[in-house]
């Protein structure tokens, strides 16, 4: 009884730190979900049946969507009400905007879910093994994602280019290979009893390391500050004390958990899964997309609170990263599928045509093992013939 009452204390105490973490990224991506000012545009996850409730009904969903998981995991009475509350209104809200489907939130979503799934019959194993094989995997597909020449060439240098004390270090690109041999040895460890402990201190380190980067990085990319924090505080709960491995001989992952976070990832080698949910964070090899227009155009269509800094112009042109502009607007990167930034697109060319500029979309595929990248442009005419034809 008292090895239960540890592990439902232990299960409490996950669902705690991820609540309030979800209660930071609600709040510093405010936009994405109370749309007070919002000028990016929503991608609708059915594109051929959108969805838009407006501010009031956004916020109303969003209030109900954070309440449900927040008051669910601090109290267990009404736990499973709350968080069928909680993915209901989700399923809303992604419905009307697929940029919500952040990284961290599907993290969260696992967990909150493995709970769920056990509720009628809590068992508190179970659900603990479900906890440590989604970090675990995490960090396996972390590493493997980054594992690749553009993480090598671009990324690692920019990482290391901070601080004026790393930079001697930005010349080593292969070193850019050890990170990620580096994360996927923290997630192994922790499959492992023995080398649960070393893969805890280490994940500190990288994670403390990860905040020291983006910090001094003029405090770049705040969105993922509360996931970094609540990444260390899940593996000291989860894997510190263990007495047991994550898959043994009375308990195991839920299927459907492996299936979500082991095996799907997989597929992002072929394009056929999302890149964010492959948990491919800051790997090199994500999809982007920029919006061209011609004669460095002042258009009405640029949003009147956009930095004129985010554009990029030449003598004919201008330009303009759509993750940028998600950035600065929402405080998140955009999901980076080619649909995605079509639609984003779709919505701009609108507004272009309407003022007659000419435009489009520039997308921008890297290769995983070259040093090069697929650049294909979309004219406005062909994306808004798109929607005539549909």
């Amino acid at each position: 009884m008292e090895k239960e009452a540890t592990k439902l204390l232990q299960i409490n105490k996950v669902l705690w730190i991820i609540s309030i973490a979800l209660l930071f990224h609600v709040v510093l991506s405010y936009n994405l979900w109370f749309p007070i000012s919002r000028t990016y545009p929503e991608v609708p996850f059915f594109k051929s049946m959108p969805l838009s409730f407006g501010l009031i009904g956004t916020s109303v969903l969003s209030t109900l969507f954070l309440l449900g998981f927040v008051l669910g995991s601090f109290f267990e009475s009404i736990r499973k009400q709350s968080y069928l509350l909680g993915f209901a209104c989700f399923v809303l809200l992604l419905s009307e905007d697929f940029n919500r489907l952040q990284v961290w939130l599907f993290i969260y979503l696992g967990l909150f879910g493995s709970v769920l799934w056990r509720h009628k019959k809590p068992l508190p194993s179970a659900i603990l093994s479900n906890f440590q094989f989604i970090i675990a995997v995490v960090y396996c597909w972390t590493g493997v994602q980054k594992i690749n020449l553009p993480f090598t060439l671009d990324v690692y240098p920019w990482l290391m280019g901070i601080f004026e004390w790393t930079k001697p270090l930005e010349h080593y690109t292969s070193l850019g290979y050890g990170i990620g041999l580096f994360e996927i040895l923290i997630g192994v460890g922790f499959f492992i009893r023995k080398t649960q402990h070393l893969s805890v201190i280490l994940t500190t380190l990288l994670h403390g390391g990860i905040l020291i980067l983006l910090i001094g990085d003029n405090y770049w990319n705040t969105i993922v500050y509360p996931w970094n924090v609540s990444m260390v505080g899940l593996v000291w709960i989860l894997f510190w004390k263990q007495e047991e491995g994550i898959i043994n001989h009375s308990k195991r992952p839920n299927l459907v958990i492996i299936g979500l976070f082991g095996i799907f990832p997989i597929f992002d080698f072929g394009n056929y899964w999302v890149h964010e949910l492959s948990f491919g964070m800051y790997s090199g090899v994500a999809i982007e997309g920029d919006l061209y227009f011609e004669d460095n155009s002042e258009t009405d269509c640029l949003p009147a609170i956009l930095d004129s800094k985010l554009l990029y112009q030449s003598e004919t042109e201008s330009a303009l990263s759509l993750d940028d502009w998600g950035m600065q607007n929402l405080n998140i990167p955009p999901i980076s599928t080619a649909g995605s930034f079509e639609h984003a697109a779709k919505v701009f060319c609108k507004c272009l045509s309407e003022n007659n500029v000419r435009g489009g979309i520039e997308l921008s595929i890297p290769y995983r093992w070259q040093d090069k990248d697929t650049v294909y442009q979309i004219p406005c005419e062909v994306l808004l013939q798109q929607d005539t034809k549909n």
